[in-house]
């Protein structure tokens, strides 16, 4: 609820934008208490109650079910409202690739 006020009262268009494609994390997550996530052809931003928006690039970022981030073994809470989990495209392959292969071995004879 207050996120939703601190955002009407900044307007999109006014906010600084903080590029966050390029660094050095291959995880994040966005809480619904501090913003909102916005889906673009070119990527996802956040507008955070601090008067920033952040974005990450389609190009090298995507998002994720909380299913699929918590199958990965990631810790993402989903009360009151779900997280929004963000992560880079080399990352996802690397854990659906292992979780494959551990899938896989559980049914060798």
């Amino acid at each position: 609820m207050i996120t939703d006020i601190v955002s009407a009262a900044i307007k999109v268009h006014d906010r600084p934008i903080v590029d966050m494609t390029h660094d050095d994390v291959e995880v994040a997550h966005g809480v619904p208490k501090y913003g909102s996530l916005r889906t673009a052809p070119e990527g996802y931003y956040f507008d955070h109650v601090n008067g920033n928006t952040y974005f990450w690039s389609a190009a090298a970022w995507e998002t994720v079910t909380i299913e699929e981030a918590t199958g990965w073994g990631l810790i993402v809470p989903d009360k009151p409202s779900p997280w929004s989990t963000i992560v880079r495209h080399a990352y996802a392959q690397r854990m659906r690739r292992q979780l494959a292969a551990h899938d896989n071995r559980r049914f060798l004879p």
